[in-house]
């Protein structure tokens, strides 16, 4: 017959047993809880014409880290500033052409002449590369292509640092109306599935190279 033993268990070593049967039948929820103990941060976008970058704000103290881009070479020379995106897009009007992927919206949202004349590739894009194949999902599918890179490379940044994405803010020209706002926060929102709605906003070009543009960010 087996002798009762007195010997107690140490409570640290119960605690550590009853979070390993809780981690084992009930490993979704655990997991979830993780996201708990990273910091809230915030995603800065800015897409020019000629290129594209992005930046993470940690909330609590307004630390800022550029999201490098390492999936590829943006330059015709084969390097790249670590911080940059390709802002081109390639579309049939009818041959292949290269074209900045901020003159898309002006095809997607119909503005009047007044502002395409000062964009001639904006209007060329709206009077002949959409009468050549390109749809509308089409120019969308392309901005995502953009933003899905530096959604990757923003989330791996994210796992070092222990953040989690909770804002957006993204430049825009300051001539740009609330089609173009809405339109751009569409394709975004089509990206960034876990950033609610309400949590994208929009800086012009020149507030966001002012100081306050990071408080504003990570407000």
């Amino acid at each position: 017959m087996q002798v009762p033993s007195n010997r107690q268990v140490p409570p640290t070593k119960a605690i550590l047993d009853e979070a390993w049967v809780f981690l084992l039948c009930f490993p979704i929820p655990a997991r979830s809880m993780l996201t708990v103990f990273s910091y809230d941060s915030s995603l800065g976008i800015d897409i020019g014409t000629f290129g594209a970058r992005a930046w993470l704000v940690r909330n609590r103290d307004g630390e800022d880290f550029a999201v490098e881009n390492q999936e590829e070479n943006v330059s015709p020379g084969g390097t790249h500033y670590a911080a940059d995106f390709s802002a081109f897009v390639t579309l049939r009007a009818p041959r292949f052409l290269q074209v900045p992927a901020k003159y898309l919206f002006y095809a997607l949202v119909h503005k009047s002449d007044d502002l395409l004349k000062h964009h001639p590739q904006a209007r060329f894009i709206r009077e002949h590369v959409l009468k050549d194949g390109n749809t509308r999902q089409l120019l969308k599918g392309s901005i995502r292509g953009i933003l899905r890179k530096m959604q990757r490379q923003a989330q791996h940044l994210c796992k070092t640092k222990r953040m989690r994405i909770i804002r957006i803010g993204l430049t825009i020209p300051v001539q740009w109306t609330l089609e173009f706002e809405t339109t751009y926060q569409d394709i975004v929102k089509s990206v960034f599935v876990d950033v609610d709605e309400s949590n994208i906003f929009f800086l012009t070009e020149s507030e966001a190279r002012c100081p306050a543009a990071s408080e504003e960010i990570c407000r």
